[in-house]
């Protein structure tokens, strides 16, 4: 699918629509418009502004054109960015040496104007349900604004200040994208692996921003733009590359995975997940317990000990100084090492370091010692007291520690990360104590030199414990089980500090220890607990998964099977869940599909049927009205259904005769047509014996009398003779609807010839005697109108449900509005207005 949009994309490339002259001129003022915005922001500052919304503008609008006009993949937008943003790091890093020269500066200008114009088009892809939708896209591109603004808010806030603040900008970066993205749902499941591993590939080719946050906290034009906005484009594409690595493995898991595949990913976050979550916390909520708890007992017997110091002026065991304050400041001149001065501090006990002198360091490895500082606080005493930090320091301390589980003490310098000062500086903790402890703690971070004490015993528990204390040169790393820490004075380095930890590190003499023997015991109940009752949970919980998916698969299989045209078969489930109802609604749905697919057949047998029975009465019908000298005749023929018993007919049998007739069998549907044909043929065969309306009526009769066996069946009708030479009429009406005579005078009334005259077909004795023959002449104008009950009973449901009829009364209306009308306009008139009628 990846490699058809390419093609499709390189194919659909219209460069006619793309260069003609409004895109041309929209995207070279890009182009040029970008360039003197960036030149102002170098140079001429005053104008950056302008050119600011100038090329704001022209961006939007050259971002339109390239969107709508080239409709691009998205997956080639991104290694075009990826490209582009890669180049420009290698030319702004460049700019560490501050000599910015011009070739760097067109370089940078270039990769910028490329950079913004294929992030926008990413930007406006990425936030559109449908990429492709250029009906949307003005409404899309309101997507470039909040970008632009988040990153201002960046250049002003995240990029020059405190680095929580850029790690916290990444998050919020990260978090808008993958709310926005959705081209990937759209891909196959090859597509969705083949895009993570290149995806992946970018993500870790992506060069490092060592050299761009170096260069932002330098603040080395006025206001940097030259910097952040690269820095911006850059994290743009970092947080997109990856979204969409943790993006692929949500949509295959929603629209590619099984649904046992789903089930069981999602007992894993409902269920395994959580507890895993729990136990870790559980298990760093102990830890760091214990840690903060043994931190305080290292804290009080360190600060014990300090204070003895300070109260007495004196100490067997340990090395300690005393000095005068003056005026604020301290002179250090100790006999073996260099001296110092410095600012006193008397908010806290610190470390200084003083360097050894070049005789001292001889004969050893050591180039400084580490000093408590103690400013006490009492007003009446001027002194200040450095005690050495040696192994009879940290292994007098380990003497006198009692805490769950150690291994010794470890005393060292080390150096804070940026992101770790914020945590070691939280005043929340402890606030007023001049010692601190840092709970959190879980490696030591000794990289070099240390001085470590360490407990151990040769046997059981009547062996007695041993303490060795000496100074390690070499990385050695171990667990934290409390720490304090303490701010180094003289040094230039702000986030160097000093840390005794007391650490952790397994051996025999562990191993062989009571606790070790709680932590084993807790081990094996929690072993024993996995296996007999949480173990049995999770396999009931995998059972009823199994459950479900072996019933989803039976109604998968029973889907198959009737999508394949097997409608016998069958699905059987077990329960009353809602399989089990699914099953049955399945099973009577293959019933029902059955029978209806029957009754379908047979309905379609009756249509054709139905067709072949209209095709031949409207075959009966005059297909054309016969062209009598001084006469125009019009006729107009519609069923309700398919097939009626509606008739007409009109046929010259004589030289100068017309016979004519409309007629309305009983009922409706297939025995009307019926019967209708049955009455066409013969009053079209009577004409041989007789040429009286009523004579032919009379046959017709002791026809469908004799041969008719439903009495239910009878036929109205009116028969009659047109002759043209002495331009009379003269007809009979067998029960039908009453035939309308229009003058041609407008000043005479409409009137409709009321003769009587019964059904054909309902009586065998009195029926020529019912008949009344009507003659009349006609003038020049005048009509005669025949019609069957299908007009006035016309009828349709109004919004109350009600029933409203077309009626005879509204019929005579139309007619008297169009009496002036010709034959045939009157009955086109009276087919709209039933049109219009039944809507």
């Amino acid at each position: 699918m990846i490699i058809e949009k390419f093609k499709k994309f390189f194919q659909n490339i219209n460069l006619e629509e793309l260069l003609n002259s409004k895109s041309l001129f929209i995207i070279a003022s890009w182009f040029l418009s970008s360039g003197f915005l960036f030149y102002s922001l170098d140079f001429q500052q005053d104008w950056a502004i302008l050119w600011f919304f100038v090329a704001g503008y022209f961006w939007v609008q050259t971002n339109r054109i390239l969107f709508s006009t080239l409709k691009p993949p998205t997956e080639l937008v991104l290694i075009l960015l990826f490209c582009i943003i890669s180049l420009d790091i290698i030319v702004v890093s460049n700019y560490l040496n501050e000599d910015k020269t011009l070739i760097i500066n067109v370089l940078h200008s270039v990769f910028l104007t490329f950079g913004l114009l294929l992030t926008g088009i990413l930007l406006v892809a990425n936030s559109q349900k449908n990429s492709r939708d250029s009906n949307n896209f003005k409404i899309q591109q309101r997507v470039l604004i909040w970008y632009g603004l988040i990153g201002y808010l960046a250049h002003n806030i995240a990029f020059y200040d405190h680095i929580y603040y850029l790690y916290g900008f990444q998050i919020i970066l990260f978090l808008v994208l993958l709310k926005k993205s959705t081209w990937l749902e759209s891909f196959t499941k090859s597509d969705l692996w083949i895009s993570f591993g290149i995806i992946l590939i970018l993500f870790f080719v992506l060069p490092g921003d060592n050299e761009l946050r170096y260069l932002s906290t330098k603040h080395i034009l006025p206001n940097a733009y030259w910097i952040s906005i690269p820095y911006y484009l850059y994290l743009l594409l970092k947080m997109y590359l990856l979204v969409t690595l943790v993006k692929i493995p949500v949509v295959m898991i929603y629209n590619h995975a099984t649904l046992s595949r789903k089930l069981s990913i999602a007992g894993l976050f409902q269920s395994s997940f959580p507890q895993f979550i729990q136990f870790l916390v559980l298990i760093f909520t102990f830890y760091f317990f214990i840690a903060s708890w043994q931190g305080d007992q290292l804290r009080s017997i360190v600060n014990s000990k300090l204070q003895s110091i300070i109260d007495t002026n004196n100490s067997e065991n340990f090395t300690f100084y005393k000095f005068e304050e003056q005026s604020g400041s301290i002179h250090i001149s100790i006999k073996g090492y260099e001296k110092i001065n410095f600012q006193s501090d008397k908010t806290r006990i610190a470390i200084i370091s003083l360097n050894r002198s070049e005789k001292n360091i001889k004969n050893t490895k050591i180039d400084k010692d580490y000093f408590f500082y103690i400013n006490p606080t009492d007003s009446s005493n001027n002194n200040i007291y450095l005690v050495k930090i040696d192994t009879t320091f940290i292994k007098e301390i380990t003497e006198e520690l009692a805490v769950v589980v150690h291994s010794g003490l470890k005393a060292y310098p080390f150096e804070l990360k940026p992101w770790e000062k914020t945590m070691y500086e939280i005043k929340y903790w402890q606030p007023h104590e001049k010692i601190k402890i840092f709970p959190f703690s879980i490696f030591s971070n000794n990289f070099g030199y240390a001085i470590e004490s360490e407990v151990w015993s040769y046997g059981e528990q009547d062996s007695p414990t041993n303490i060795d204390s000496k100074v390690y040169f070499h990385i050695n790393r171990h667990f934290v089980l409390g720490r304090l820490f303490f701010k180094i004075l003289n040094t230039n380095a702000e986030n160097s500090y000093f840390a005794i930890d007391i650490y952790f590190a397994p051996g025999s003499s562990f191993f062989s220890s009571f606790i070790a023997k709680i932590i084993l015991l807790l081990v094996i109940l929690s072993f024993l607990f996995n296996v007999f009752v949480t173990k049995r949970v999770i396999k009931f919980g995998d059972e009823i998964r199994s459950i479900i998916v072996r019933k989803f698969n039976t109604l998968k299989t029973g889907i198959r099977e009737i999508s394949s045209g097997n409608l016998d078969y069958q699905v059987h489930l077990d329960g009353e869940d809602e399989f089990v109802e699914f099953g049955n609604h399945f099973n009577q749905m293959g019933i029902r599909l059955k029978q209806t697919l029957a009754d379908q057949r047979k309905m379609d047998r009756l249509d054709h049927e139905f067709q072949i029975a209209r095709n031949v009465q409207l075959s009966l019908l005059p297909t054309k009205l016969p062209k009598i000298p001084g006469y125009n005749i019009a006729a107009s023929f519609e069923t309700a259904v398919e097939v009626g018993g509606d008739f007409y007919d009109i046929l010259e049998f004589d030289k100068n005769k017309y016979l004519y007739t409309i007629g309305d069998v009983s009922g409706k549907g297939a025995s009307a047509a019926f019967y209708m044909a049955q009455f066409i043929s013969l009053l079209r065969y009577s004409i041989q014996f007789t040429k009286k309306p009523e004579d032919i009526a009379d046959r017709l009769n002791k026809y469908f009398v004799t041969h008719v066996a439903d009495k239910q069946i009878f036929i109205t009708a009116i028969i009659g003779i047109l002759d043209i030479e002495k331009n009379t009429i003269s007809l009979i009406r067998a029960g039908h609807n009453l035939p309308i005579f229009i003058p041609s005078d407008n000043n005479e009334k409409i009137n409709e010839i009321n003769i009587p005259g019964i059904g054909i077909g309902l009586s065998k004795t009195n029926f020529k005697k019912s008949l009344k023959v009507h003659n009349f002449n006609l003038n020049g104008g005048d009509k005669l109108l025949l019609y069957t009950d299908g007009i006035p009973e016309a009828a349709r449901l109004t919004l109350n449900d009600n029933m409203e009829i077309f009626g005879e009364e509204k019929f005579i209306q139309l007619i008297n509005e169009s009496r002036t009308l010709s034959a045939q306009q009157l009955s086109e008139k009276i087919n709209k207005e039933l049109t219009q009628f039944y809507g």
